[in-house]
C-alpha cells in the first residue's frame, strides 16, 4: 500500500474537539506498521507500504530521519514529496517556510538529530553543517560554529534539508524522493479525481486514493534473434515483441474484470480508471546477447528504442480497445487532457 500522511496534524498541534495533543505523523506510521507485521505473521507473503509525506509539512525532519536507527518502520520505505518551490528555494539557498492545512506553521519546528528546535549549525566561513543523524551531531565539534534562527518560527533552511534527504538515503537507503509536481503535471485524472499523493512501495506508479494497479513484464531478452547480423536493431525481433505487448495490454485489462480486489471501494475506482502498468525484465540479458555494455551510451540508445517502441505499441493497443469496448468512465471528465494523444 502507498499512503501519503500530509493530511495528519503536526506533533505538538492541538486538537480543539478533544483539546489534545497530537501526536504527527510518524506516530501513525507506528501504528500501521505495527498492523502490517501482524497481518504479515498470520499470512505467507510479508506486507510492505510506502509512506510519503510532503516536503512542506512541519513535521518533515522527523520523517527523515524516523529510520535512522534501522529499527523502526521496518515495514516501510518512505519517501519525501518534494516541490519545485522547494528545489528552487535549495538552488537559491534560502529560507522555506513550513505549511499545515493550507496555512503557514508558525511555531518552531523540531528537529530529531538535536532533539531540539530547528536552527542552523555554520563554520566560520559560512558553511551549513549537514548531520546526517543525531550521533554525528553529538560528535561534532561545534566550538567554533555559530547557530542561525529561522527568520520566523517554522521556517526551515532548504539545503540542509535537503542535504539531511541526500546523507540519510546515502547511509541508510532512506528517505526516497518524488518529485510530486512533476507527477501531478502528467496527472490526466485531474479534472474528475484531484490530484496525486502517493505511489505503490516500489514507487512503479503514482495513484489515486482507492486505486490499484495490475502489473506486468515482458521479457525483453526472449525476443534476441538467434543468428541475426548486422546492427543490434537487426537483432531485435520486432514483429514478435509488438504482437506479444498487443496481447499483454488486453490480458492486464480482461484482469481488471476478472480479478479480485479487497474492498468495494477499490473495485470501484479501478474499474472507473482500468490502470495497467507493462514494465519489462531482462534487459541486461539482452545486452549481454546484443553485446552491447550496460550503462554505456549504447545501452541507453537500445533502451530509447526498445521502450519507445512498446510504450508505443501499447498505446495503439489501448486505442482499439477503447474503440472496441467503449472508453473507461473516468475518460469523458478529463478529454481535454488526454486529448493530446491523439494528434
Amino acid at each position: 500500500t502507498g499512503m501519503t500522511y500530509e493530511f495528519i496534524r503536526p506533533a505538538g498541534a492541538m486538537v480543539n474537539s478533544t483539546r489534545g495533543v497530537a501526536s504527527g505523523p510518524v506516530s501513525f506510521m507506528n501504528i500501521v506498521n505495527t498492523m502490517t507485521e501482524v497481518v504479515k505473521q498470520g499470512g505467507v507473503r510479508r506486507g510492505a507500504n510506502m509512506g510519503m509525506l510532503r516536503v512542506t509539512h512541519p513535521d518533515i525532519l522527523r520523517f527523515i530521519h524516523a529510520k535512522n536507527d534501522q529499527t523502526s518502520l521496518t515495514n516501510f520505505n518512505i519517501s519525501v514529496n518534494v516541490t519545485d518551490d522547494f528545489l528552487r528555494a535549495v538552488d537559491r539557498k534560502e529560507w522555506f517556510q513550513t505549511e499545515w492545512n493550507g496555512k503557514p506553521w508558525n511555531k518552531p519546528v523540531f528537529d530529531p538529530v538535536t532533539e531540539d528546535n530547528y536552527v542552523v549549525f555554520r563554520r566560520p566561513n559560512g558553511d551549513t553543517i549537514t548531520f546526517v543523524d543525531r550521533q554525528a551531531f553529538l560528535e561534532t565539534d561545534l566550538s567554533n560554529c555559530t547557530k542561525q534562527e529561522p527568520p520566523r518560527p517554522g521556517m526551515i533552511y532548504a539545503p540542509d534539508v535537503w542535504n539531511r534527504i541526500v546523507a540519510s538515503a546515502h547511509k541508510y537507503a532512506e528517505p526516497g524522493i518524488a518529485f510530486i509536481d512533476t507527477v501531478n503535471r502528467h496527472n490526466f485524472l485531474v479534472n474528475s479525481m484531484g490530484p496525486l499523493f502517493s505511489c505503490n512501495p516500489c514507487a512503479e506508479q503514482f495513484l489515486h486514493f482507492n486505486n490499484a494497479c495490475n502489473l506486468g513484464s515482458i521479457d525483453v531478452a526472449k525476443f534476441f534473434n538467434e543468428g541475426a547480423t548486422g546492427e543490434w536493431k537487426e537483432k531485435i525481433d520486432w514483429n514478435r515483441l509488438q504482437e506479444v505487448v498487443k496481447w499483454s495490454v488486453r490480458f492486464l485489462d480482461n484482469v481488471i474484470d476478472t480479478g479480485y480486489f479487497p474492498l468495494p471501494e477499490i473495485t470501484d475506482v479501478v474499474k472507473r480508471t482500468r490502470p495497467i502498468g507493462l514494465g519489462i525484465m531482462g534487459f541486461a540479458d539482452l545486452l549481454l546477447r546484443l553485446q552491447v555494455t550496460y550503462g554505456s551510451d549504447e545501452s541507453i540508445a537500445v533502451m530509447d528504442e526498445v521502450m519507445g517502441f512498446i510504450r508505443q505499441t501499447a498505446w495503439l493497443e489501448s486505442f482499439a480497445l477503447g474503440q472496441e469496448k467503449g472508453v473507461f468512465p473516468e475518460f469523458e471528465p478529463n478529454y481535454d487532457l488526454y486529448k493530446q494523444f491523439f494528434t
